[in-house]
């Protein structure tokens, strides 16, 4: 094959958040489109900025219905409906 250029796709892959896969936020979410954007938003390379690993980096207790942009829902159980 002379002459063709062979082209590499390479994905990059980003860092993950160490607390992802266990994190008790992702309960209050009844929809998995609404989960994902958190989830790309914060745990896939900027969990930097996420509220809770900025806690657990103070020592702090993290309440478990603490969104990772801040918001923080009145209970445990509460839910995330149709954002």
């Amino acid at each position: 094959m002379s002459g063709v250029t062979v082209m590499r796709y390479e994905k990059k892959v980003k860092p993950k958040c160490p607390y992802c896969v266990t994190c008790p936020v992702f309960e209050c979410f009844r929809i998995e489109s609404t989960r994902n954007v958190f989830i790309n938003l914060y745990c896939w390379g900027n969990f930097h900025k996420c509220e809770r690993m900025q806690a657990r980096g103070r020592g702090e207790a993290v309440p478990d219905n603490l969104l990772p942009n801040g918001f923080i829902f009145p209970t445990r159980k509460a839910t995330i409906g149709n954002l």
